[in-house]
């Protein structure tokens, strides 16, 4: 019986030893931007090359709206309606670097250091009503540290197997709307010269070819949108989903997203019945 009690109690005394060196230690080091610059790095050039993406396309539909009549105009409205997916990509990559910034604190300066003391003190009481709360904040604590750096990771591996190069799309999108507004520039200045019908047949033609380019350009873009709205939110949720079952398997916790956000919800019952529970076992 004594032996027992001793190694409860060594056990918690590492556990808050463990939580400490979270709190004080392993908190600074993930806080630090520097431990994340690699992937810093990786979000902000696909921030760069969406914001080059949307540009172009409203630059080019903008182009093709210039021109006479109803040439091009199912191309336009096809760049234009790419501008909804823009904004929803850009509003994942900007949560991904939100997460990034504060997940290294939550989970090492609370969620683990809290999850770590509930059980030590649930050892020393023999109690276990909290237990399972305290292993959910360590399962939550490692998930939310993982998940962009893992999801990143994931992301850049099936961009180079994609191996598409959205520079090089759009690149060639800007060179071709020059090409449009160029050719229509032509136009009017020929029929401001009288000359109109000599320039009008190149004109037509290059105007033409222009629009060709646009349009498989834009099933290029349309490809690329498609490519980024999965690596920048489908990964993420299936790396979280992942993670999950990952970590379940190894702390034996059974946590599902539907949990995570029960879990602050019945905290607070789960503690009072810690409080008021049965004496502990002799």
């Amino acid at each position: 019986m004594a032996e027992n009690r001793k190694l409860a109690v060594l056990l918690a005394v590492i556990l808050i030893l463990a939580s400490l060196v979270s709190f004080f230690g392993l908190s600074k080091v993930f806080s630090d931007p520097e431990t994340f610059k690699s992937t810093i790095e990786v979000l902000d050039k696909e921030k760069n090359t969406v914001a080059a993406m949307s540009a172009a396309s409203f630059a080019a539909a903008a182009a093709i709206d210039l021109l006479p009549g109803e040439a091009g105009k199912s191309i336009s409205e096809a760049l234009v309606d790419l501008g909804g997916y823009f904004v929803l990509i850009f509003a994942a990559i900007y949560l991904e670097k939100v997460l990034l910034a504060i997940g290294g604190f939550a989970a090492f300066k609370l969620l683990i250091p809290l999850g770590l003391i509930i059980i030590a003190i649930c050892i020393l009481v023999k109690r276990d009503g909290l237990k399972p709360a305290g292993m959910k904040m360590i399962t939550l604590g490692l998930v939310l540290f993982m998940l962009v750096p893992s999801s990143v990771w994931v992301s850049q591996k099936i961009m180079d197997t994609a191996n598409v190069s959205m520079d090089n799309i759009t690149e060639n999108l800007d060179k071709e709307t020059d090409a449009i507004n160029d050719s229509v520039g032509a136009t009017g200045a020929a029929a401001d010269a009288n000359i109109l019908q000599q320039l009008a047949g190149k004109a037509k033609s290059a105007i033409s070819f222009s629009l060709d380019k646009v349009k498989e350009l834009r099933d290029k873009m349309i490809d690329g949108v498609a490519l980024f709205f999965v690596t920048t939110c489908l990964i993420p949720i299936i790396i979280f989903i992942i993670l999950l079952m990952i970590i379940n398997g190894l702390f034996g916790t059974n946590i599902n997203v539907g949990s995570v956000m029960k879990s602050p919800m019945h905290l607070k019952s789960k503690a009072k019945k810690f409080v008021e529970g049965s004496a502990p076992e002799e």
